[in-house]
C-alpha cells in the first residue's frame, strides 16, 4: 500500500498480509435423546466446520457426570443423577464471528 501527499508528492509505502478463513458453520446432528443413568454416553450433538479456533458452549450446564468438549462439541461421560427433560442451547463462537 502506498500513501502519497497530493501537494508535496511525498509518499510512504508498507506491505500487509490479508487472510480469509473459511466461514464458521454449524449443523445440528442430534435433536432429542433420552439417556440412561450410569451408562456410558458419547454423543455428537453438532458438527462444526470452518472458522478460526471455534469454541463450543452449552446452557444450562449438563447433568452431573457429563462433559462437553469445547473444541468438538462432543458430549461424553456417565450421567449419575436423574433429571427431567431439559432443553439445551449449544453456541459456537470463533475468533472472528459472533456466536452461532
Amino acid at each position: 500500500m502506498t500513501v502519497r501527499d497530493g501537494s508535496s508528492g511525498a509518499e510512504n509505502s508498507t506491505t500487509f498480509s490479508l487472510g480469509i478463513a473459511p466461514a464458521l458453520a454449524v449443523t445440528q446432528s442430534l435433536y432429542s435423546k433420552v439417556l440412561s443413568m450410569n451408562s456410558n454416553v458419547n454423543l455428537t450433538a453438532i458438527n462444526v466446520t470452518g472458522g478460526v479456533s471455534p469454541v463450543v458452549s452449552i446452557s444450562p450446564s449438563l447433568p452431573q457426570g457429563l462433559n462437553l468438549n469445547a473444541s468438538t462439541g462432543e458430549i461424553t461421560g456417565i450421567p449419575t443423577v436423574e433429571t427431567g427433560a431439559t432443553t439445551y442451547t449449544i453456541s459456537v463462537t470463533d475468533q472472528n464471528a459472533s456466536p452461532v
